[in-house]
C-alpha cells in the first residue's frame, strides 16, 4: 500500500469516525427528548388527577351539605382558604383544602416530584388575578417540580360555583 492509498484510508477513517459519531449523538439526543416527553406526560397527568379530585368535590366548606345561604357571603374568607385543623389530603371535601397542598412523590417509573397546589377566587372579567373576596369562581393551580423536567409544569383550572 503506498503512500497515498494510506492518506486516503486514513482520511475515510476519520470522516467515518465523525460520521458514526454524530449518529450517536443524534440517537441519544433522540433518546433523551422521548424520556424528557415521557416525564412531561406524567406532570401533565397529575395536574389533571389533582384537577378531576377537586372537580368532585363540593365548591366551600360552607356548601359541603348544603347549599349556601348567602352567595357569595356565606364562602370561606379569601385568607382562610386551605384544608380545615387537622383535615389531610383523604379527607379533602372541598376544592379550597387544596390550598397549599404540597406532596413529595415517585411515579412508577421513578420520577421524583413535588406537586403543589395554590386556590383562590377569581372574578369572571379576570380570572388571572386572584383577589381578595370571595366570589363563585375560584382557581386552582397546581405545579410539578421535578429535576427529570427543564422546566416546572404548571397548569390551572376553574371551577364555578353552580347551584
Amino acid at each position: 500500500m503506498g503512500r497515498v492509498e494510506m492518506i486516503i484510508l486514513v482520511g475515510a477513517i476519520a470522516i467515518l469516525g465523525r460520521y458514526s459519531l454524530t449518529v450517536n449523538s443524534v440517537l441519544l439526543s433522540s433518546e433523551l427528548n422521548v424520556l424528557q416527553s415521557g416525564y412531561e406526560l406524567n406532570a401533565i397527568l397529575i395536574c389533571d388527577n389533582l384537577f378531576n379530585q377537586a372537580w368532585l368535590l363540593a365548591y366551600d366548606q360552607n356548601t359541603v351539605l348544603s347549599q349556601a345561604k348567602s352567595i357569595p357571603a356565606s364562602f370561606t374568607s379569601a385568607n382562610s382558604l386551605g384544608s380545615e385543623t387537622g383535615e389531610v389530603y383523604s379527607d379533602f371535601n372541598d376544592i379550597d383544602d387544596y390550598n397549599n397542598y404540597t406532596a413529595t412523590n415517585t411515579t412508577v417509573d421513578g420520577m421524583t416530584y413535588t406537586v403543589s397546589v395554590g386556590v383562590g377566587y377569581v372574578e369572571i372579567n379576570d380570572k388571572d388575578t386572584i383577589v381578595p373576596i370571595q366570589t363563585t369562581l375560584k382557581k386552582m393551580t397546581v405545579t410539578v417540580v421535578s429535576n427529570y423536567l427543564r422546566n416546572d409544569i404548571s397548569f390551572s383550572r376553574l371551577y364555578p360555583y353552580w347551584k
